[in-house]
């Protein structure tokens, strides 16, 4: 459990299910917020590739021969 909780593998369907009904959630519940927080890692992710140190390189090089 611990390589999904630190996104390290993901769980099947079936497996989702199984947790769901641990927590005595649904499924819905379970996955509630999930495209939001998505959203945000994926803005995240995009602002800290924009500003890392190869980028500052490649932009610095670009168009020089």
């Amino acid at each position: 459990m611990g390589t999904v909780e630190r996104g390290e593998s993901n769980l099947s369907f079936s497996n989702l299910l199984k947790v769901a009904s641990a927590l005595g959630i649904s499924l819905a519940k379970l996955l509630e917020g999930i495209d939001q927080s998505a959203e945000l890692r994926a803005r995240e992710n995009a602002r800290k590739k924009e500003n890392s140190p190869a980028r500052a390189i490649r932009r610095s090089t670009k168009g020089k021969s």
